[in-house]
């Protein structure tokens, strides 16, 4: 098990131009269908997909591990945008990859919770945000989104992936 010291404090940590992110939420394409048309301006980190959803590493991690999924469907709202059954399909898959994110990095708990906004990042989407076990408790909860982006190397990136979607393919093939 690795701590919150390995898998925060070992990045560096930089502060978002907000003012940039908020003027491209808000007046750009929308992020995840550009990344599902494989814009070179979007890339992504891609830990599982199937017909129904997209799950890839955030581009803003505050947290190492932190994953989003989103239908790949544009939908815009959390539960009017679907039925009941297409909900909980796509909740049935957060569950396998929460899963396999708490298998690979043994957090104290994880934070799932829809962000975005008819304003910005309107395509509806879910973060997956693992607490690294022994986060100070002032760290946690809201101050999560209190602390800076990690700056993660690219190779580490690239490892998470592979493990987090050979954990993924192995929950999916005893559901």
């Amino acid at each position: 098990m690795r701590d919150y010291n390995y898998y925060n404090n070992n990045y560096i940590r930089y502060k978002l131009d907000v003012e940039k992110y908020n003027k491209r939420a808000q007046t750009g394409p929308c992020f995840i269908c550009e990344i599902l048309k494989s814009n070179p301006n979007y890339p992504a980190h891609i830990v599982y997909q199937d017909e129904e959803i997209i799950s890839f590493l955030d581009a803003y991690p505050r947290l190492y591990g932190w994953t989003i999924v989103a239908p790949k469907k544009h939908k815009e709202s959390v539960i009017l945008d679907f039925t009941q059954e297409e909900y909980l399909s796509i909740q049935y898959k957060i569950y396998n990859i929460t899963k396999a994110i708490i298998e690979l990095l043994k957090p104290e708990r994880v934070y799932i919770l829809s962000l975005g906004s008819h304003q910005g990042n309107s395509h509806v989407h879910w973060h997956i945000a693992p607490l690294p076990s022994g986060m100070p408790y002032n760290d946690q909860q809201n101050g999560v989104f209190k602390l800076d982006i990690l700056k993660i190397p690219e190779e580490e990136q690239m490892k998470l992936t592979s493990k987090l979607n050979n954990s993924i393919q192995i929950l999916n093939k005893h559901r």
